[in-house]
Protein backbone atom coordinates (compact mmCIF):
# COMPACT_ATOMS: atom_id res chain seq x y z
CA UNK A 1 0.00 0.00 0.00
CA UNK A 2 1.33 3.38 -0.97
CA UNK A 3 1.50 6.08 1.70
CA UNK A 4 0.14 9.57 0.91
CA UNK A 5 2.76 12.31 0.64
CA UNK A 6 0.55 14.84 2.44
CA UNK A 7 -2.11 14.53 5.09
CA UNK A 8 -5.61 15.83 4.45
CA UNK A 9 -4.92 18.65 6.92
CA UNK A 10 -1.76 19.70 5.02
CA UNK A 11 -3.66 19.70 1.74
CA UNK A 12 -6.50 21.74 3.27
CA UNK A 13 -4.07 24.30 4.72
CA UNK A 14 -2.15 24.60 1.44
CA UNK A 15 -5.40 25.15 -0.46
CA UNK A 16 -6.56 27.79 2.00
CA UNK A 17 -3.18 29.54 1.86
CA UNK A 18 -3.30 29.68 -1.96
CA UNK A 19 -6.77 31.22 -1.82
CA UNK A 20 -6.16 33.77 0.94
CA UNK A 21 -2.46 34.54 1.42
CA UNK A 22 -1.33 37.66 -0.41
CA UNK A 23 2.05 38.27 1.18
CA UNK A 24 3.86 39.91 4.04
CA UNK A 25 4.18 43.52 5.07
CA UNK A 26 6.32 45.56 7.40
CA UNK A 27 4.16 47.84 9.51
CA UNK A 28 4.78 50.27 12.32
CA UNK A 29 3.80 48.60 15.58
CA UNK A 30 1.64 51.61 16.46
CA UNK A 31 -0.54 50.92 13.39
CA UNK A 32 -1.60 47.51 14.67
CA UNK A 33 -5.08 47.30 16.18
CA UNK A 34 -6.37 44.19 17.88
CA UNK A 35 -9.93 42.97 17.56
CA UNK A 36 -11.06 42.52 20.27
CA UNK A 37 -8.79 45.17 21.83
CA UNK A 38 -6.11 44.09 24.26
CA UNK A 39 -6.89 44.68 27.91
CA UNK A 40 -5.39 47.91 29.21
CA UNK A 41 -4.11 46.29 32.41
CA UNK A 42 -0.97 44.78 30.90
CA UNK A 43 1.32 42.97 33.31
CA UNK A 44 4.32 45.26 34.06
CA UNK A 45 6.52 42.22 34.79
CA UNK A 46 5.80 40.81 31.35
CA UNK A 47 6.51 44.17 29.72
CA UNK A 48 9.84 44.37 31.55
CA UNK A 49 10.67 40.82 30.43
CA UNK A 50 9.88 41.67 26.80
CA UNK A 51 11.96 44.86 26.96
CA UNK A 52 14.90 42.82 28.25
CA UNK A 53 14.48 40.24 25.46
CA UNK A 54 14.51 42.98 22.80
CA UNK A 55 17.43 44.71 24.48
CA UNK A 56 19.53 41.52 24.46
CA UNK A 57 18.48 40.11 21.09
CA UNK A 58 17.46 43.24 19.22
CA UNK A 59 14.53 42.94 16.87
CA UNK A 60 15.54 40.41 14.25
CA UNK A 61 12.75 41.35 11.86
CA UNK A 62 13.83 38.91 9.15
CA UNK A 63 13.55 35.97 11.54
CA UNK A 64 10.24 34.22 10.78
CA UNK A 65 9.82 33.46 14.48
CA UNK A 66 9.41 37.21 15.01
CA UNK A 67 6.66 37.63 12.42
CA UNK A 68 3.09 38.17 13.59
CA UNK A 69 0.31 36.56 11.56
CA UNK A 70 -2.53 38.99 10.90
CA UNK A 71 -5.80 39.19 9.06
CA UNK A 72 -6.36 42.29 6.96
CA UNK A 73 -9.67 42.99 5.25
CA UNK A 74 -9.54 43.33 1.48
CA UNK A 75 -10.76 46.93 1.80
CA UNK A 76 -8.06 47.85 4.33
CA UNK A 77 -5.42 46.20 2.15
CA UNK A 78 -6.65 48.03 -0.95
CA UNK A 79 -6.69 51.36 0.93
CA UNK A 80 -3.16 50.85 2.28
CA UNK A 81 -1.81 49.85 -1.13
CA UNK A 82 -3.49 52.83 -2.78
CA UNK A 83 -1.95 55.19 -0.21
CA UNK A 84 1.47 53.62 -0.87
CA UNK A 85 0.96 53.81 -4.65
CA UNK A 86 1.15 50.01 -4.95
CA UNK A 87 -1.12 47.37 -6.38
CA UNK A 88 -1.67 43.64 -5.96
CA UNK A 89 -0.47 41.66 -8.97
Amino acid sequence: MRRALFTEEEIRLATERRLKYLGAAKVNIYQIQFNPPLPRDLDPKNLDRLREVFHKNRCRRLDVDNHVPATVSRQDLADALRQAWLQVT
